[in-house]
């Protein structure tokens, strides 16, 4: 059911937060952006950072330096297919026990993963009505989100920010593209003049980078 509702070509804005399990009405760090997509053609952003991708370039744009990124499209593209996501999770790291419930107009998926893998549980709310993901909330190991730069070793983050800690996505404003949506073509952002690239007159202020 939730991959036919997301095989469309569709945009949703969505807001991340980060808590401690320690302290789980503590946000400690967030996240807003979005996406849209339209069969292999998809935008997404998050923060100051935004990406375009068409069949023949992927545009990233780093608004606080000023800078476009040109590069050809990779097949490793964003996974859209919340489904897909979520069984990728469970091949990995495999689960004890699922449930679904219902209250009102939402339908929560629960997943309990065990007490000591690197996820604990999963719970996906989605809006009954419509078929739309409200929410995604898991718990996970804390050392999972520092990247494998982080100076800290796991004791150390353990301790400065507990174990595990607690992700919550909530997705709002969906809506269907219009047949004629233009968001994915790459001369809103660049032409070229010969060899060279050029920045349209919108993106006047921006260096690029192939």
């Amino acid at each position: 059911q939730m991959q036919e509702v997301y095989n469309r070509s569709l945009s949703f804005n969505m807001r991340i937060t980060y808590a401690s399990e320690k302290q789980p009405g503590v946000v400690q760090d967030s996240a807003a952006g979005g996406i849209a997509y339209a069969g292999a053609n998809y935008h997404y952003w998050l923060d100051s950072v935004e990406t375009f991708v068409n069949k023949s370039y992927s545009i990233t744009l780093f608004k606080k330096d000023k800078v476009m990124y040109l590069a050809k499209p990779s097949a490793m593209g964003p996974a859209l297919d919340p489904v897909q996501q979520m069984r990728a999770v469970l091949q990995k790291t495999g689960y004890k026990s699922c449930r679904i419930t219902q209250q009102g107009g939402v339908k929560t998926v629960h997943i309990d993963f065990g007490p000591d893998g690197a996820y604990r549980e999963m719970d996906m709310s989605i809006e009954k009505k419509t078929g739309y993901v409200t929410s995604m909330r898991y718990v996970v190991k804390t050392a999972m989100l520092m990247g494998q730069s982080a100076a800290l070793s796991a004791d150390q983050v353990n301790t400065a920010y507990g174990e595990y800690a607690i992700v919550q996505t909530v997705f709002d404003h969906y809506q269907l593209l219009p047949a004629d949506y233009a968001g994915f073509y790459e001369s809103s952002f660049f032409y070229k003049d010969g060899q060279e690239f050029k920045t349209t007159a919108a993106y006047n202020d921006y260096k690029i980078f192939t």
